[in-house]
């Protein structure tokens, strides 16, 4: 039998089976979405409404959404007849199969065999990352997609020297995007400078990123996007053992291992495109922190991992004997049902089983209701109930967060101020002209910046970064100052007179140096608030003592409770060794 694969024919019926495959894995787990999605979706709606890039009606402008490009689709999305939770999972979806289709074209480039490059695909599919946050409504999909778009141009003779226009996609994809585009550099200046017209690529590529980076620092008064000063990674060790965690359980050790002979096979030149892709990958996952569960950031990974081994496999394969061929595809599909079922996820140091299986036996054994809950999704996301006794963690609509931002809303005035430190569902629930101050930093400048200066204090890099940006916001906006105290940023926040602050009972215990910690143990501060609430038994709500009307909508003593939530008043709030001591009312 034939196996080589010198014919280009498009496999459209296995395109099709792995679309259909993909749809199930996204149908049974549906009723869930990326709580930091709903940032997008304040952004866009406040882009869409005329008040720009704010996070809040009249507020500081800040660049918090890491997508660019992401945000603009969003935002052309909130003018479309159709839910902006619907939407945006349906586009995910989109980009999910456009990545599947590319993996099918660059798999028939790479891979000198035709059993072979049908893998990839449905390796990356089945995959924890890619059919959980392809679909969770941030850039996930759409990023992986353009990493795979400019791969396929930069490697087609057809369309190499287009290859800047993918490029410059991909470095408004995602802040990494610059990093990732260092993969093809190489391949194109040594083996296609002059067919790729390389140097003016490279000027197209210059003048739109100098044209990006000036209008951000005019508007934002910044360089990167905020995200990057909020999230630099404080442990790459750790990274780079949830890597190898990862890798182990969904057995990339086997696929690296029977591949192995392939090295010493000959390479192709476009081969050194395809490499350098998978080795940046692997190194963005080292770098960054990984705070999401079901390891968001090595999804940029499988479609190179995948490709890269089953081409290695190819090389040796087709002079095998057709017994060590028959092994070896029952091996592969073996490993591809053993990813499904039995790769875990790893989050900080912790793994657990995929959700593959959670899923499926939820979507099965409660069929009916299951089913049910995904059509009035489909109806309504913003009237889905999963559970009405009770709110879940996951849960596309009634949840932890989006409970706090349905309390608020239900009991609060709608341009009350808010100090709390999740800034998706809570916000968007509570109604767009309440103003929410971020007290983690992710949408709010100071406390961002702030956080970035103590990472600085420990690295030249940063810091000479922090200091060429203090020099720069200097020159052209002297009263601004970039970097201040917690006293300081403590002020600011206090200035606007707080309504309600939100504290985490585990965060103020577990983060004990943090801002808002620092705040509820100040006694000046705390004189002017009092504990109301425990929401939840998560959320402790502190109402500001103020003479001023009234911010409360219902009259005094009562409150609303949103739908599932559990809420108790507090009649007393303490300290007791370093952890906070409330006495509910019974």
């Amino acid at each position: 039998m034939d196996f080589s694969n010198k014919k280009t024919m498009f496999p459209w019926l296995a395109f099709g089976l792995c679309v259909i495959f993909y749809a199930a894995l996204v149908a049974i787990g549906f009723d869930d979405i990326e709580e930091d999605a709903f940032i997008y979706f304040r952004f866009a709606e406040n882009i869409a409404n005329g008040y720009g890039y704010v996070f809040n009606v009249g507020g500081e402008r800040i660049e918090a959404c890491s997508g660019l490009i992401w945000l603009g689709l969003i935002t052309l999305l909130t003018f479309l007849p159709l839910h902006i939770v619907l939407a945006t999972k349906l586009l995910c979806f989109v980009f999910g199969v456009l990545c599947i289709h590319k993996v099918f074209v660059l798999s028939q480039r790479f891979i000198p065999d035709r059993f072979l490059a049908l893998l990839p695909a449905f390796f990356m599919a089945a995959s924890i990352p890619f059919y959980v946050w392809s679909v969770r409504g941030l850039e996930t999909a759409f990023y992986w997609f353009v990493a795979l778009w400019l791969l396929d141009w930069a490697t087609n003779p057809d369309r190499v020297r287009w290859w800047w226009l993918p490029a410059i996609v991909l470095i408004n994809a995602r802040p990494e995007g610059v990093f990732m585009l260092a993969a093809v550099v190489p391949y194109l200046f040594f083996c296609q400078r002059k067919t790729s017209q390389f140097w003016l690529g490279v000027v197209w590529i210059a003048l739109s990123f100098l044209a990006v980076t000036a209008w951000r620092f005019w508007y934002f008064h910044d360089l990167v996007p905020h995200p990057f000063y909020f999230k630099v990674n404080p442990n790459h060790l750790q990274s780079f053992r949830n890597l190898l965690t990862y890798g182990w359980y969904s057995g990339w050790w086997l696929l690296l291992l029977i591949a192995l002979p392939g090295v010493v096979r000959r390479w192709q030149q476009q081969d050194v495109a395809l490499a350098g892709f998978l080795v940046l990958s692997l190194l963005w996952t080292v770098f960054v922190f990984e705070d999401k569960a079901f390891n968001r950031h090595t999804g940029i990974v499988l479609p190179f991992i995948y490709m890269f081994t089953l081409m290695l496999l190819a090389r040796w394969w087709q002079p095998a004997g057709w017994w060590l061929r028959g092994a070896s595809q029952a091996l592969l599909v073996v490993l591809l049902a053993y990813t499904l079922v039995y790769a875990q996820t790893v989050q900080f140091e912790n793994s657990r089983r995929g959700p593959f299986l959670a899923n499926f036996l939820h979507a099965l054994s409660n069929n009916k209701d299951y089913w049910g809950k995904v059509g009035r999704l489909i109806k309504n996301p913003d009237s889905f109930q999963e559970k009405l006794d009770k709110v879940g963690v996951f849960n596309i609509r009634y949840n932890l967060i989006a409970s706090v931002g349905d309390f608020v809303h239900l009991n609060y005035r709608d341009d009350a101020v808010v100090v709390y430190d999740q800034i998706g569902q809570a916000p968007w629930y509570a109604g767009e002209k309440t103003q929410f101050i971020d007290n983690l930093g992710l949408g709010y400048r100071a406390i961002g910046l702030s956080r970035f200066h103590q990472a600085a204090e420990q690295s030249w890099l940063y810091h000479s970064y922090e200091k060429v940006m203090e020099f720069l916001v200097g020159y052209w906006w002297p009263e601004e100052k970039r970097v201040q105290t917690n006293q300081e940023i403590i002020e600011g926040i206090l200035s606007r007179k707080p309504d309600v602050i939100i504290a985490r009972k585990k965060y103020i215990v577990k983060e004990r140096n943090n801002l808002l910690t620092e705040m509820l143990r100040d006694p000046a501060i705390l004189a002017q608030y009092q504990a109301r609430y425990l929401l939840n038994n998560r959320e402790i709500i502190f109402e500001r003592l103020s003479p001023e009307p009234s911010y409360h909508k219902l009259p005094a003593g009562r409150f609303s409770v949103p739908t599932g939530a559990k809420v108790q008043e507090i009649t007393a709030f303490n300290w007791c060794d370093n952890s906070p001591c409330l006495t509910l009312k019974q």
